[in-house]
């Protein structure tokens, strides 16, 4: 007879935990209805329907910055219109400083942070805010998509999370 290990919860002549979930022998117990494909599976369709929404909401910004604040796309369209033998040329001449200076007034507006040389950064940079309630409507589709429930679908995602791809 097996003797239980103090304050461990395990038998001597065991390795797993002293449970009340099934036998000893192999196979015994609950099944388990998620194994680790299905996980993965269906973290990784959580993980690119919300990396979509993301998506769409930058390109709402990126839209709102380029065509309907500001005449930014104009600007970057008439220099790329120059050819490149030519463009030394106009780095050189008075209308690049007043096309440089229209650029640095139409970054003030959209309030682009100031580079080291005190004129506003020509790299923008956008903030994307969590999108609320998202995650329900993920949780519908993949679960439609897998035959699944939606706890179901939410602890898949949560196990897949855990996993920690992002970090390699």
């Amino acid at each position: 007879m097996a003797r239980a290990i103090s304050g461990l919860g395990m038998t001597e002549d065991s390795e797993r935990p002293n449970r009340q979930h099934g036998g000893r022998r192999a196979g015994a117990g609950r099944p388990k209805i998620l194994n680790d494909d299905m996980i993965l599976a269906v973290g990784w369709a959580c993980e690119t329907l919300q990396r979509k929404a993301y998506d769409r909401q930058l390109a709402a910004a990126k839209q709102s910055i380029f065509s309907d604040a500001t005449n930014l796309s104009e600007f970057f369209g008439e220099i790329a219109s120059i050819p490149i033998q030519e463009r030394s040329d106009y780095l050189l001449s008075q209308e690049f400083e007043e096309h440089r200076s229209s650029i640095d007034e139409e970054l003030r507006v959209i309030g682009q942070p100031a580079g080291v040389d005190g004129k506003p950064s020509r790299i923008i940079t956008f903030k994307l805010k969590r999108i609320y309630g998202v995650n329900e409507g993920i949780y519908v589709v993949v679960g439609e998509l897998f035959g699944l429930t939606r706890n179901q679908v939410k602890k898949c995602w949560r196990e897949y999370r855990k996993l920690n791809f992002w970090n390699i």
